[in-house]
């Protein structure tokens, strides 16, 4: 039927729990129509454009959806209704917790140590004379070879523009979506402190 909308939300994680409980969706832009009167009987509805872009798939011969990976059943309007089958659902067995936590704690004893980037300026002249391998006049060959491209040796971003690159996709592609890459704890902060030094200088942007 037709609603009307009286708001808009942003979903910052939708979770599918059906299809796996450590994957989601985020920012998902919602509307909030009125139906006081209970004619809807769907709690949520999605459309095809969410369904598209997320890259669900939809079997209506064998009643099926499939995602990440993961295939489950067409059911019954009414299924979710019942709040034991939400219950079952969502529950998680405590050994599953616990072997997650131990996976997680080898993570973090194996994980490699990462150290922030730092990106500084460096001197042509005394980075030639460090290569102590080299005689003096190598040096000095290597010194008048590397001074006209001191750009390189900055310490900030540069930008290539002898060529226009292009990316050619096959006209059959299909979009992929994989499961996030888990970062160690350990990382974490790295990892965000590098993410942000991008941001700033342009590298990288939100979407």
């Amino acid at each position: 039927g037709q609603f009307d909308s009286s708001c808009v939300v942003v979903l910052e994680r939708a979770l599918f729990p059906e299809f796996g409980k450590t994957i989601w969706c985020e920012d998902i832009i919602a509307y909030v129509f009125n139906d006081g009167e209970r004619k809807c009987k769907y709690d949520l509805i999605v459309g095809r454009n969410f369904l598209k872009a997320q890259g669900f798939k939809l079997d209506m011969q064998a009643e099926t959806i499939e995602w990440n990976e993961s295939r489950v059943s067409f059911k019954p309007r009414d299924y979710w209704r019942e709040p034991q089958r939400v219950k079952d659902l969502l529950f998680v067995p405590p050994f599953k917790i616990q072997q997650a936590e131990q996976k997680h704690e080898e993570a973090e004893t194996f994980a490699a140590e990462i150290l922030p980037s730092d990106y500084k300026k460096t001197e042509i002249k005394e980075l030639c004379k460090a290569q102590d391998h080299l005689t003096p006049a190598q040096q000095e060959q290597l010194e008048n070879a590397l001074s006209g491209f001191d750009k390189l040796f900055s310490g900030e971003m540069g930008c290539y523009t002898d060529r226009i690159f292009t990316i050619k996709l096959k006209p059959d592609a299909k979009p992929k979506h994989q499961k996030y890459f888990p970062i160690p704890l350990v990382h974490q902060k790295v990892t965000k402190d590098e993410c942000d030094r991008m941001e700033s200088i342009g590298v990288i942007k939100r979407t």
